[in-house]
């Protein structure tokens, strides 16, 4: 017993030595960095720094998705258990919200859950949802005021498997209607004016319900995962523009144009260029909510110039948060300093106290060390 005691001691005495440590680390610089290193006058400055933006949610709404006004600005949809949905515009710091109404009275008795809403360049506003059977059903409104339900033939074709799930929706350049069908593995192209399919195109198999893989460019075009590793950029006739590979896209999410895409994903926010192989790592996924295993992005729009605006969810917690980035000239390019934390256990609750912690200190770049449930031995 008293070998125990001692031994607790020991690891009690230590945990305080190493957050000391850690602390003193924080708090002062090598003389030696003040001349030459990170911590000198010489530093490289200019990086993505990350700011929390405070959600509209209303208590029992979910965020539905996230898309861009014409002029630009973030555009969250929310909605409760049925079809009522809210149209929250982010401008100049504040939300402003509108309900839509056009759902409810165009969509009554064929949509009970809302599953997206995009709205285009045009203002137009397109919105899935899943009715009876689950069947799914689509609804425009080309003004915001009154709507329809699109007849497509497509969405009637009960296969073995029910009715085709389309969980989202993209536009291209020539106003075509990109579907996924998330379980037979496809992408439907359809004409806006006369609802037929145009062409069907074979995707990847998505690892969950909610793994969007297609995503509409600014310019018109489109990217689609057709290939493992690959989104293809196609144009409104379905010609490739180039390619772009990735190799981690676990809770991630893209958004760009022809010259330039951009992806975020635990890997970091990250820019390609359709038929190059480069990456450009614009901000570090370790520095960001985006790194958290916690989070997963749900939606990603560019902004003015060079800002963007990300979508997170929760999925355990059921929550959700959103996040701005932008590029700061004045913050040191790497944080000047590290400081490590361990656990004996991995934990949600730490990884989402790192992300704030560092958003509010972009000079300090954590670690976070723990173990998995049943990897902890007696020796730790």
């Amino acid at each position: 017993m008293a070998k125990r005691n001692i031994r607790c001691i020991l690891l009690v005495m230590l945990t305080v030595i190493l957050a000391i440590g850690a602390l003193n680390g924080c708090g002062r610089k090598n003389p030696e960095e003040n001349e030459n290193g990170a911590g000198g006058s010489g530093a490289s400055k200019g990086r993505y720094v990350e700011e929390e933006i405070k959600l509209p949610l209303k208590e029992g709404e979910r965020a539905i998705n996230l898309s861009k006004s014409r002029e630009g600005n973030p555009v969250l949809f929310a909605a409760a258990g049925d079809a009522k949905i809210r149209r929250c515009e982010y401008i100049d710091g504040e939300w402003e919200e509108k309900n839509l109404e056009w759902v409810e009275d165009t969509c009554k008795g064929k949509m009970d859950y809302p599953v997206s809403v995009t709205e285009t360049k045009e203002g137009a506003q397109l919105v899935i949802g899943m009715g009876e059977e689950m069947k799914t059903c689509i609804a425009r409104s080309r003004d915001g005021q009154s709507g329809e339900v699109l007849p497509i033939p497509y969405l009637e074709k009960k296969t073995e498997y029910g009715y085709p799930t389309i969980i989202s929706i993209a536009v291209d350049g020539g106003g075509n209607y990109w579907l996924q069908d998330i379980y037979q593995s496809k992408f439907i192209v359809v004409s806006p004016d006369t609802f037929e399919t145009v062409e069907e195109l074979a995707s990847m198999s998505a690892g969950s319900d909610g793994q969007k893989m297609i995503f509409a460019g600014d310019d018109g075009t489109v990217a689609a995962n057709i290939e493992e590793g690959i989104f293809s950029i196609l144009d409104k006739d379905r010609k490739e523009q180039g390619k772009i590979s990735f190799a981690q896209m676990d809770n991630g999410y893209l958004c760009g144009s022809k010259e330039n895409w951009y992806m975020v994903s635990s890997e970091g926010l990250i820019r390609m260029k359709p038929g190059d192989d480069s990456r450009e790592i614009l901000m570090d996924g370790e520095t960001g909510s985006m790194g958290s295993p916690v989070n997963s992005a749900v939606g990603m729009i560019q902004g003015q110039d060079t800002e963007f605006f990300v979508l997170y969810h929760q999925w355990k917690a059921e929550t959700y948060s959103f996040a701005h980035y932008t590029y700061d000239k004045d913050v040191a390019a790497v944080p000047e300093h590290t400081l490590q934390a361990f656990g004996l256990y991995e934990s949600d609750t730490v990884r989402q106290a790192v992300v704030g912690f560092q958003r509010k200190n972009p000079d300090i770049k954590v670690e976070f060390t723990g173990k998995e449930t049943g990897e902890v031995s007696s020796d730790d």
